[in-house]
């Protein structure tokens, strides 16, 4: 992802903190980030009652709620879709509110003045976004040396 040869304006990034599955759970757990994107998201009372509720579970473990959570969110990283497309898309008032806190998740990865934290999912499609840039400005393909069939 740092590599100048994928970007069009040939400047290396600064790399990113990789979160692994491990790293993202304990980020999301912890209780004060829980707690605020929770609140950004418009969640009242029990948060993670709701959200278990969502994923077919009656459990008001916080635990749970993490997991369905980033289950959802790595599958809408994957898929390419943002918060916006998920609420003109869903017709759940919980699912709206996982949109809008998946927007608070994602502004909370990239921090002003500091490094970017990512997770796999987003390190993928931060892969496919430069790769399709540098296929539209050139048909090159740097790594091998030699034309790619676009």
């Amino acid at each position: 992802m740092t590599d100048w040869r994928f970007y069009n304006e040939r400047q290396r990034r600064r790399s990113p903190v990789l979160l692994d599955d491990l790293g993202q759970y304990l980020y999301l757990y912890r209780r004060s980030r829980w707690d605020a994107l929770t609140d950004e998201a418009g969640f009242n009372g029990d948060a993670a009652r709701e959200i278990n509720a969502l994923f077919g579970s009656n459990s008001s473990s916080r635990h749970v709620a993490v997991t369905n959570v980033l289950s959802l969110f790595n599958r809408l990283s994957e898929e390419c879709l943002t918060p916006d497309q998920i609420v003109d898309m869903a017709d759940h008032p919980t699912l709206v509110a996982l949109a809008r806190m998946y927007a608070a998740y994602l502004d909370a990865l990239r921090p002003s003045g500091k490094s970017a934290i990512t997770d796999f999912a987003l390190l993928q499609q931060e892969a496919l976004e430069v790769r399709s840039k540098r296929n539209e400005s050139q048909a090159a393909c740097p790594i091998w040396g030699r034309e790619t069939i676009v």
